[in-house]
């Protein structure tokens, strides 16, 4: 998975390969989510900063003996706020992380672009083909001939 920070450094080289390898990866979405978790994140480290500094000025406060409880309800605001912006950077980190899961790796230059693996080109070939006497099977058929696994049990037992 590429990184946010690679992608926002190399969005054009991205998007190239989001056209060459044939997906689909919404780049400015994820470059806004990417802003607004930056955004969030920002102004809670700010809130926190905020939260403790008061909190040694309230607690300067009481060893003076005054009222410090107007700064005491101003910081339980603060918290309060801390707490909601907690809860959306947790959302939108995971729907950013979510979103990267979607975006391909850079293609490597002198790698054809196509539309399919016909397009492919052969760099070196050794070896002959072998050629073989009978049908040849994939290993699903090949476990389930030889008793390893049974897909029909473990489709009941999930379903």
């Amino acid at each position: 998975m590429l990184s946010i920070k690679f992608i926002r450094n190399n969005t054009q080289r991205v998007r190239e390969a989001i056209s060459g390898k044939h997906t689909e990866a919404d780049i400015d979405e994820i470059l806004g989510l990417d802003e607004q978790r930056r955004s969030i994140l920002k102004e809670v480290e700010d809130l926190k900063a905020l939260r403790n500094k008061n909190s040694a000025a309230i607690a300067t406060l009481k060893r003076a003996g005054e009222d410090a409880s107007a700064k005491i309800t101003e910081m339980r605001e603060v918290s309060d706020r801390i707490r909601v912006l907690d809860l959306q950077l947790k959302e939108v980190e995971g729907l950013l992380n979510e979103k990267l899961l979607y975006v391909p790796n850079i293609i490597c230059p002198g790698v054809p672009v196509g539309t399919d693996e016909s397009d492919n080109r052969f760099v070196r070939e050794w070896g002959s083909q072998p050629s073989f006497s009978f049908p040849l099977k994939d290993h699903l058929q090949i476990g389930e001939e030889l008793h390893l696994f049974d897909l029909k049990r473990a489709v009941k037992i999930s379903g």
